[in-house]
């Protein structure tokens, strides 16, 4: 395109684009309260940014809504005009919240961004260690999978565990999706995910994270025998299935708390080893405990498995 078409072309899009702006704002204007602006951007080095408020009745803000990061003032105000103030101190990364102010039974929705994101590659240790609301990018083995449907599960690396609390589908989207099987994440797989830190009580946990990458672990349990992985009250065998990539055989871990009452009767090597294991006589509850497989690749780098082994009891609870 010669540069006299082009650049009146750009202007065009961009008034175009200027328009649709324009268009979006209105239409989310309500006539009980208005906005000089809906979005609300402070410092990451902390700061306070006012806003003005139009009502036409009493107004507030929902005080449900307000992170403990955030000074909101004045919280509720009367007809006319306001300036609200939004405060917050120095944050340690970016964080953004939603809040909404009710006017004559109509919310308007208000945007606070406070910083840039950036992300931080860490080990376990330091996520449990860092701060709140951070985002951090952590390489790590699939421990266990508590929730295939929001994607909760448990990473783990050298220094320790994090909970993972929502994983993204590919399209990075949250909530009832399903995630685990859309990415085909298996327990002992080695992955890399990122997403902010927050705490649940004394539970550190990643939100809603995004996968990175996925490197499928080398052994994997494919089944039981029996088929419920159980075994009978009086003791006996129970023999896990596995598949084993790796020329270098898979080695077995069971727990210092199980091995009162659990052994292990052969390994059978191979492509499609098998391992079987003996439990004692169980003349208590019922118990159960989880056994980890390892194999290592040409390099050294380890790849585990988890298979999760029950025994009934005499004692009912």
């Amino acid at each position: 395109m010669k540069l006299r078409y082009f650049i009146p072309a750009i202007i065009a899009l961009f008034s175009l684009a200027l328009t649709s702006c324009n268009d979006d704002d209105s239409a989310t204007l309500l006539d009980e309260i208005q906005l000089t602006s809906s979005n609300v951007g402070i410092p990451v080095e902390g700061g306070s940014t006012s806003v003005g408020i139009t009502a036409t009745d009493t107004w507030s803000v929902d005080p449900e809504e307000i992170p403990d990061w955030l000074t909101v003032s004045p919280m509720t105000g009367q007809a006319g005009q306001t300036a609200v103030s939004f405060s917050a101190p120095a944050a340690p990364d970016a964080r953004s919240t939603v809040l909404h102010i009710e006017c004559h039974g109509k919310r308007q929705t208000i945007n606070i961004i406070q910083g840039l994101p950036s992300v931080t590659e860490a080990t376990c240790a330091e996520v449990i260690a860092g701060p709140e609301s951070k985002t951090y990018r952590v390489n790590g083995t699939v421990k266990s999978i508590v929730n295939t449907v929001y994607g909760n599960w448990y990473i783990q690396d050298e220094t320790g565990e994090v909970y993972i609390y929502g994983t993204l589908d590919k399209n990075g989207n949250a909530g009832q999706n399903n995630s685990i099987a859309i990415w085909g994440i298996e327990v002992g797989d080695i992955i890399t995910v990122e997403g902010p830190k927050t705490l649940y009580g004394s539970t550190v946990e990643l939100v809603n994270v995004t996968v990175i990458n996925i490197q499928k672990s080398l052994v994997k349990v494919e089944g039981y025998d029996p088929e419920n992985a159980t075994f009978p009250l009086e003791g006996g065998d129970v023999t896990v299935k596995l598949s084993c990539k790796s020329s270098n055989g898979i080695t077995v871990e069971i727990p210092e708390a199980a091995k009162d009452w659990l052994s292990i009767t052969s390994i059978n090597g191979g492509a499609e080893p098998t391992v079987t294991f003996h439990a004692q006589p169980n003349m208590g509850g019922d118990r159960q405990t989880d056994v980890t497989f390892y194999t290592t690749d040409d390099k050294g780098k380890q790849y585990t498995a988890l298979a999760t082994l029950f025994q009934k009891g005499a004692i009912i609870e």
